[in-house]
This record gives structure tokens, sequence and C-alpha cells, in this order.
């Protein structure tokens, strides 16, 4: 298969995998297969409890669209199972939020308040990254009106997944 050569010789040219383009013939077909999956048990009550808690709308940049957020865990699923459900462990976050707090790219201070990582702050100049992110460093999160997020959890957050 060409596709192969192309990756082989644009990683030479120093090319991520995403920056090479196959030829049409060489795109694969897409495909379903059947698969066994676990499903988080309660997971729904979890995110009832979390939206509701913070009406439904992101900690931080209060999205009222409920489709669009999530019911976040500040210390992961997988860490703690003791902290699965633990209401003080969730937050609420729209997608592109949820998505950057999960990842380390941004977390928040024991006073509550927005901090970015500088890995989004090296693309400070990018409009969607200013309106996104910058508006909201140093600014409080919105707190839910019961179960607020357990600052030893935040801590963790910070030390153990954000990436300064």
């Amino acid at each position: 298969m060409a596709y192969q050569s192309e990756i082989a010789l644009a990683q030479l040219k120093g090319l991520k995998e995403y920056e090479i383009v196959p030829s049409e013939e060489d795109i694969p077909e897409g495909k379903d297969r059947e698969a066994i999956v676990k499903v988080r048990v309660n997971q729904n009550f979890f995110r009832q409890m979390i939206l509701s808690g913070y009406r439904i709308r992101c900690s931080v940049c209060a999205l009222p669209k409920e489709d669009l957020l999530v019911a976040g865990h500040i210390i992961p699923w997988s860490i703690d199972a003791s902290l699965r459900m633990n209401p003080r462990n969730g937050i609420c976050m729209c997608v592109l939020h949820d998505k950057a707090f999960d990842n380390g790219l941004i977390t928040i201070d024991d006073n509550y308040k927005i901090t970015l990582s500088s890995a989004i702050k090296t693309f400070a100049r990018e409009i969607s990254i200013q309106r996104g992110f910058i508006a909201y460093e140093g600014s409080e999160i919105k707190l839910p009106d019961r179960f607020i997020p357990d600052k030893k959890f935040i801590e963790f957050h910070r030390n153990n997944i954000f990436e300064g």
C-alpha cells in the first residue's frame, strides 16, 4: 500500500501523521464491529445530581445547553472507585472545558479560580483560545447550590493532572 510508504517518508521529513493526506484509493472502508463494553452503572444519577447543583450551567462559562454539559470527575473515575459517586468530586463543565480539565490544560486553585496551563497559553494569540480560555483565567468558577467541590480533590487535580 502506497500510503504506508508516504507515512514513512513524511516522518523522515518531520511531519506528523495527521499532516499526511492519503490518495483516494488508499482511504480504507469504514466498517462496524460488535464489542463488549463496560458501562458506568449509576452514572446518570451522578450526572443529574451534578447538573442540578450547577443549575444546568457550565461552572466556567455558564453555558446552559444540557446536551453540551458534562458531569465530570475531579479525581478521575479510574483512579479512586470510592469517589465515583461522591458529588463533591463532581463538577459541571461544557464539553470544551471538561476536555481541557481532563487533559490538565486547566485547573482550579484553592479559591475556586481558573488557572491555565502553559500549553494553552502558547496559543494565546488565537482568537478561539482567547474566547474559550484566556477570558476565564483568574475567574472564579460558578459554584453549585450544594456539594461544593472538595478542595482536597481539586488539589489532587492540580498536583497530579494539571500540566502547569
